[in-house]
């Protein structure tokens, strides 16, 4: 319903709604167990975020203090603003999340201070390692004293021997420079492009109506700020580490495209996603800030590539190079996946063909089966192969691993999420019975109602995408609708190979009395079946989801472990 009134939403990942209403029960039994408890004063002074300053003695020894911080509002705002009027800090959130460093970017009173995070945003796609190393450089660089002794205690030191000739006693040291120095830099990188844009006159000199390069970075730079609501940007900022998420970036991306009349496909933009990528992009696609009004609305150019051997996977995990890729089909919405999958998995999310921009869109199934194996090869050349999928993306890798199997390859686990056990006689049918046939058992389970509500919806959302300025939203749909069109009655039959299933507690309650000679003809080797808690969207949240990947995690590093290396290509 948020959707289809252009109500930008995601849904949290919490298990209740603190400091609501919500709460009110829980308030009292609460404070009674406080009371049981010694509470004494606090050695180290913090704010409260009931009262929005500094914590006092009295209310950190009050059980009733507690009460009304677990149902009231959050004064982080004021809390930000009470640090900055006797401190000039720089600020590290601790722990899982960036929602605080997110937060306190976003408060006036923080502006222009460092503010850094000690671990990455769920898509980014940096180790973990590296993540934290960039931190503690940041924190150097901004005057915060490292323990360095500390840092380097595990290390075992090796001599390093000096080169014998003599130093020439010329520097090379690199002067200090002010923050806001760096537009002269974005000045050297952007100005060769702005040149092969052509931005000249007709004696091949530049032009009047070219913008000087800092004005093309700062044209980027407060499309970034209007989205995030951050005062303070650079060209070097990660996306991620912003406080950025997906539906932010669906969002900064239609704005780079109502301005620019360039789209950017998600999967390019997560790849770098800095403003200086994102220049980059534009500018090599030949943008250029027009001198009267925004770009036309018909304008549209899709950031594309020539190259022919471009592989639009997104790998999400680098993992352990004794393990074998696991191949994620046709989803988009990995995130949840790769928070709670093992680090050592080696990830990989296959969009369908034509979402990256790059490659065409393929309508026959057989098409868009070679296509995905074509670029799985282009990761890993040689098998055995672990592929998988989510609802329809399920039937795309059943039918990935039939292929395989066709051509002579072997594929080691086929991985279905909430696909059922398919009715081959209904399949045989025509798509109409078969809608039909579906309409009749929500009747029988009182969904009807529900489905047409559902379905009304839908058609309202699609009328809303085809409306001009929603190019991104309607690729998406139009790739949904030739899948759904191409799988949904394409489910290969008698697979010999291992198939590991996981479904809803939902749907299992009801599955048919015939379900495991279903399976039988899915599989005639055996499918391993479980069962997960909630319904077909629930499943793949906290906390269900956390028990799906356990399950899969063991599953997987069964399937994937090798006594070499597995050779994959960069």
């Amino acid at each position: 319903d948020l959707t289809t009134r252009t109500i930008a939403a995601r849904r949290l990942q919490t298990s209740h709604a603190f400091h609501s209403f919500m709460m009110d029960e829980a308030v009292e039994p609460f404070v009674n167990l406080l009371k049981t408890l010694t509470l004494n004063a606090p050695k180290i002074p913090y704010l409260s975020n009931v009262s929005g300053t500094w914590i006092t003695d009295a209310e950190a020894t009050d059980p009733t203090y507690y009460g009304k911080h677990l149902r009231g509002t959050v004064r982080f705002a004021q809390n930000v603003e009470e640090l900055f009027k006797a401190h000039q800090a720089t600020l590290l959130e601790v722990g899982p999340g960036q929602v605080l460093a997110t937060l306190a970017r976003r408060s006036p009173a923080a502006s222009g201070a460092p503010v850094f995070a000690s671990t990455r945003h769920v898509n980014d796609q940096r180790p973990d390692q590296a993540f934290v190393l960039n931190t503690l450089g940041q924190l150097w660089m901004a005057g915060v004293k490292v323990d360095w002794q500390a840092f380097y205690q595990a290390e075992r030191r090796l001599r390093v021997p000096l080169p014998t000739y003599p130093f020439e006693r010329q520097r090379y040291w690199m002067e200090e420079q002010a923050f806001s120095k760096s537009a002269p830099v974005m000045a050297k990188l952007s100005a060769p492009l702005l040149a092969h844009n052509g931005a000249t006159n007709g004696n091949g000199k530049n032009g009047s109506h070219a913008p000087a390069a800092t004005d093309v970075q700062e044209t980027i730079l407060k499309m970034w700020r209007d989205v995030l609501s951050i005062p303070s940007i650079t060209a070097q900022d990660n996306f991620f580490d912003l406080g950025g998420n997906s539906l932010v970036a669906a969002s900064l991306l239609a704005q780079i495209h109502r301005e620019t009349g360039i789209r950017i496909p998600l999967v390019k933009f997560f790849q770098s996603p800095n403003p200086a990528n994102v220049l980059k992009i534009l500018q090599n696609e030949g943008w250029q800030l027009q001198q009267q009004g925004d770009v036309s609305s018909e304008t549209v150019t899709v950031a594309t590539s020539t190259s022919a051997e471009h592989n639009s996977m997104i790998q999400i995990i680098e993992g352990n190079p004794f393990r074998r890729p696991f191949f994620w089909t046709h989803g988009t919405d990995f995130a949840n996946f790769a928070r709670v999958m093992d680090p050592e998995q080696p990830f990989f999310c296959m969009p369908p063909p034509g979402l990256d921009g790059k490659h065409p869109i393929y309508s026959k199934p057989e098409d868009i089966v070679n296509y995905h194996i074509s670029h799985m090869k282009l990761v890993q050349p040689i098998g055995p192969y672990i592929v998988g999928g989510y609802c329809l993306g399920g039937h795309v890798a059943l039918n990935i691993a039939t292929e395989l199997l066709r051509r002579g390859e072997q594929t080691e686990l086929v991985v279905l999420v909430d696909v059922l056990a398919p009715n081959y006689e209904k399949l045989a049918k025509t798509t109409r019975r078969n809608y039909l046939a579906r309409a009749v058992y929500h009747l029988q389970h009182g969904q009807l109602p529900a489905r047409i509500t559902s379905k009304l919806r839908e058609m309202a959302y699609r009328r809303k995408i085809n409306q001009p300025g929603n190019e991104e939203l309607k690729l998406l749909q139009q790739l949904d609708d030739i899948q759904q069109v191409a799988f949904e009655f394409r489910i290969p039959k008698g697979y010999p190979g291992t198939v590991v299933s996981f479904t809803c507690s939902v749907y299992d309650a009801r599955k048919p009395v015939d379900s495991a000679e279903r399976w039988a003809q899915l599989a005639p080797n055996g499918v391993d079946h479980y069962v997960i808690p909630g319904d077909h969207a629930t499943m793949m949240r906290e906390p269900n989801i956390d028990q799906l990947l356990a399950i899969l995690n063991t599953r997987l590093y069964e399937a994937s472990t090798t006594e070499a290396p597995v050779p994959l290509m960069a």
